[in-house]
């Protein structure tokens, strides 16, 4: 799978929503995201190991 910077993504062994800062050379994945007390966290994972989750806009009206 592919990430770009921006993208919505989880471990896929669960936990919280992240955001990819960027893709590195190495082609591990820097993201971001907010833990329960709003501290901003950053990490950086293999590839293979996340999920990259998609915005599904409900038109209900």
């Amino acid at each position: 799978m592919t990430f770009r910077e921006g993208d919505v993504v989880s471990r896929k062994a669960g936990g919280p929503l992240m955001t990819v800062e960027d893709v590195r050379a190495d082609s591990l994945v820097a993201v971001v995201w907010f833990d329960a007390d709003a501290h901003v966290q950053r990490d950086v994972f293999a590839p293979n190991t996340l999920h990259k989750w998609k915005l599904v806009e409900n038109d209900d009206g």
